[in-house]
């Protein structure tokens, strides 16, 4: 008797010494840990990649990235193993701090702020609302500039367009998401005001020549849960770059799980995850 089913797709497997050789490249160039227990994430995530190139197995996947053809390749790898969740107003502690602080200081020079790790843009545009609420109260009077950069070039790109579905816009007070978006047919879009302070680039925070593409020092940093995908030596390399570029007395925002406390940085803790440069 005939099945009518049709037959399931034969699931394709990550070989250890495979999953080794994506896991030391992503870890060399990008500074990403992967501990064999993300053998399965990594199998899962790079499934789809396979059946888009055609390709019958994980081994010939990797014969293909590392090959005299694979560089493009190589450079798409990290867009399907980075982890980009993130919301707006995430962690809004931070915000509040960057608003009080502000207010407190009646500060009235221009900003510069980065927002490293920005995923697909809902940081850097949670802290241009904050800006733009300020300016309009009158309480901030000068102008401001926030680089928002990533790693993966797909995520970026969905930063750079602004466009969200209105379902994550939930966590932005109604009266912002009325004044900053443009919502029809369930999907939101990033109005011109938050846009005009912004900026966008493709950046590897473990990749030391690309600190010096930046050609100004900030007052705010924020590289929230960023440093947990890193080990300790590269955790420390990269603290040590964003310090550098912190302005005198700027300030450094990290994610709820992640601390500076035991290392010896120019960095005074003002609150949990909230750090201030020291050094004049």
């Amino acid at each position: 008797m005939l099945s009518n089913h049709l037959p399931l797709p034969v699931r394709l497997k990550l070989e250890e010494k495979d999953f080794f050789k994506i896991s030391h490249y992503i870890h060399q160039h990008f500074g990403i840990k992967l501990p064999i227990a993300k053998l399965v994430l990594v199998e899962s995530r790079l499934s789809k990649r396979l059946a888009q190139l055609n390709l019958q197995s994980f081994t010939d996947y990797v014969n293909y990235i590392f090959s005299t053809d694979g560089h493009v390749e190589q450079h798409a790898l990290i867009d399907y193993i980075s982890t980009n969740k993130t919301d707006f107003f995430r962690e809004d502690v931070h915000f509040k701090f960057l608003e009080n602080y502000i207010r407190i200081n009646k500060v009235a020079r221009p900003l510069q702020i980065w927002s490293a790790a920005c995923s697909s843009g809902e940081e850097p545009y949670s802290i241009s609302m904050v800006l733009e609420e300020m300016k309009a109260s009158k309480v901030f009077p000068s102008t401001y500039a926030v680089l928002g950069t990533d790693i993966s070039n797909t995520i970026l790109n969905k930063a750079i367009r602004g466009e969200y579905a209105e379902k994550t816009l939930a966590t932005i007070p109604k009266d912002l998401v009325k004044k900053y978006f443009f919502v029809r047919d369930g999907k939101a879009t990033v109005n011109v005001t938050l846009r005009q302070s912004m900026s966008f680039k493709r950046f590897n925070l473990i990749d030391n020549a690309q600190y010096h593409s930046l050609s100004t020092k900030f007052d705010f940093i924020f590289c929230r849960n960023v440093l947990i995908y890193f080990d300790h030596p590269t955790q420390v390399k990269v603290i040590e770059h964003l310090v550098r570029q912190l302005a005198p007395g700027g300030f450094l925002f990290l994610g709820h799980c992640e601390t500076l406390l035991g290392r010896n940085f120019p960095l005074t803790q003002i609150q949990p995850t909230i750090y201030q440069k020291t050094n004049a």
